[in-house]
């Protein structure tokens, strides 16, 4: 039989106890940088959302109007104009910002502040959006539905 010695209990040394305070710290440390980069995915993501969103509407909108233009004019790679068959122009313009602004033949102006570059082509029947720092799909074509039935020619 082993007899216990009085004064003498079984515990965790100086040493012991600093290595688990250095490792704990370490723990900590990389638990509270993956929480805060949780954090800033979230923001990135509400951001690319509200991003995505203002091209969709701006996109819609001037899909509506190459739709039925009977003309399409691109002055320079940032701007375009359209014409109606009854004769009312319709022009788009991509800003310094990247903002998109739609102006009727009334004088209203509609922006999607959409904070990429775009860019403005066309074939005659149809107007080409481009991103020249867009990742995958590259462009998307609007063909005007009033010229193409014309069988529109340059």
């Amino acid at each position: 039989m082993s007899r216990r010695r009085f004064g003498h209990r079984a515990a965790f040394t100086l040493f012991e106890m600093l290595v688990a305070l250095g490792v704990s710290t370490v723990l900590f440390g990389v638990a509270g940088e993956l929480f805060n980069a949780n954090f800033k995915v979230i923001g990135k993501s509400e951001v690319l959302s509200r991003q995505t969103a203002q091209i969709d509407s701006a996109l819609f909108r001037l899909r509506h109007d190459v739709w039925s233009a009977s003309q399409i004019t691109v002055p320079t790679p940032r701007s375009v104009s359209l014409v109606n068959p009854d004769g009312g122009k319709v022009s788009w313009v991509v800003t310094a910002d990247g903002s998109v602004q739609r102006t009727d033949a009334d004088g209203h102006t509609m922006t999607w502040p959409i904070g990429i570059p775009l860019m403005f082509s066309t074939d005659h029947f149809a107007l080409s959006v481009s991103s020249p720092d867009a990742q995958g799909a590259k462009s998307v074509r609007l063909v005007s539905q009033f010229l193409l039935a014309r069988g529109a020619t340059p």
